[in-house]
């Protein structure tokens, strides 16, 4: 076990891991950040993706709201057309992409 030292979220993290464990892992397991998904186990679909110094691999929704702040449904489309969805869930992602949309735009109004 090795202890590793970085930023999640704006927060200074640590945490005992060996060195081959995924990013996944220690996201989901030791931080219990759950937002990050297991798709295909294959980095294909895409649904493990996360933001590393701002910038995602292939797309993610943050990524596009982080340069649109109000996209439409279609831009939302094309920012995630490189996730293939097997689960069927591609509707509700679309829709709670809107809805962070909205909420961080509620937000910046403050």
């Amino acid at each position: 076990m090795t202890s590793i030292s970085f930023t999640v979220n704006a927060r200074p993290v640590e945490v005992a891991a060996d060195g081959d464990t995924p990013l996944l892992d220690v996201l989901r397991n030791h931080l219990r950040l759950t937002g990050t998904r297991f798709g295909c186990g294959l980095e294909q679909c895409g649904a493990c993706m996360v933001l590393i110094d701002g910038m995602p691999e292939k797309s993610c929704g943050k990524a596009l709201l982080d340069r649109n702040p109000a996209p439409t449904r279609r831009q939302i489309a094309e920012a995630l057309d490189d996730n293939i969805c097997r689960c069927g869930s591609h509707i509700r992602i679309l829709r709670a992409v809107q809805r962070a949309a909205a909420v961080m735009r509620a937000g910046a109004d403050r």
